[in-house]
């Protein structure tokens, strides 16, 4: 992709994010992403969490969406995301999950926001969250993160993997590479 369609395609996501309620959002989201699907293909979305509801459907393996759903669990407690709902929720064809709109997630707090949304972790993912540090989360995202931001992600990091290591391998799975 060039530098100017990348701009272009920015803009256009931008545009469901602009939107007055989630509803909008949520229409202009499927408009958007109907125009850049045939350039990204990572933009083939089937749905969102709020029309598989709807539509009462079930993934074809119950056990890979609900390794899915904890990773999901985790990082929200991660980054304290004040804001998961249906709409920002997005399933690819292969029922992947993918997490959008972080608006309103990166707070002060150290304390994860709902401990009991802890129940399992990926082996994989609470190995990368051990690695985590302030300098290297600086580095990395310092321009987008305050130092007291970095700070609240280092403490929840440190209630997360406190939990899962007093739980145990019982609470543990791997999920399959994506």
């Amino acid at each position: 992709t060039s530098k100017r369609s990348a701009a272009t395609e920015r803009q256009f996501i931008a545009t469901a994010f602009a939107q007055d309620d989630a509803t909008a959002a949520r229409i202009q989201w499927r408009q958007v992403a109907d125009q850049l699907r045939p350039k990204v293909p990572k933009l083939a979305v089937m749905m969102d969490e709020a029309d598989r509801k709807k539509k009462k459907e079930e993934a074809p393996d119950k056990t890979a969406w609900n390794q899915e759903m904890f990773v999901m669990h985790v990082f929200d407690q991660l980054i304290h995301n004040m804001d998961r709902n249906l709409g920002n929720m997005l399933i690819d064809k292969k029922w992947h999950l993918w997490m959008i709109d972080h608006t309103r997630a990166f707070r002060l707090f150290r304390q994860v926001k709902e401990p009991k949304m802890l129940q399992k972790c990926d082996r994989a993912l609470l190995a990368k969250m051990k690695t985590l540090t302030e300098a290297n989360m600086r580095e990395t995202i310092g321009a987008y993160l305050t130092k007291e931001e970095v700070r609240g992600v280092i403490g929840r990091r440190d209630v997360i993997v406190k939990t899962f290591t007093a739980r145990g391998e019982a609470v543990m799975f791997d999920r399959p590479a994506r």
